[in-house]
């Protein structure tokens, strides 16, 4: 079971794949999810180790 984190995390990113924006960054992610950046990489982490999301960090994106 997802943290409430996680879950607002991972609308925030089904959100953004729907509107086709193929890259977003840590700023636009602290600014949707109205968390600090050590619970948004938290949350991040948390989706990754559940198998739901995959990505390649790059600084100062996710993609």
């Amino acid at each position: 079971m997802l943290s409430d984190n996680g879950r607002k995390l991972l609308r925030i990113l089904w959100s953004c794949n729907q509107h086709h924006i193929a890259r977003i960054d840590y700023l636009e992610l602290l600014r949707m999810s109205q968390r600090d950046l050590e619970t948004i990489m938290t949350a991040l982490a948390e989706l990754q180790e559940s198998g739901i999301i995959e990505w390649i960090e790059r600084p100062g994106q996710l993609g």
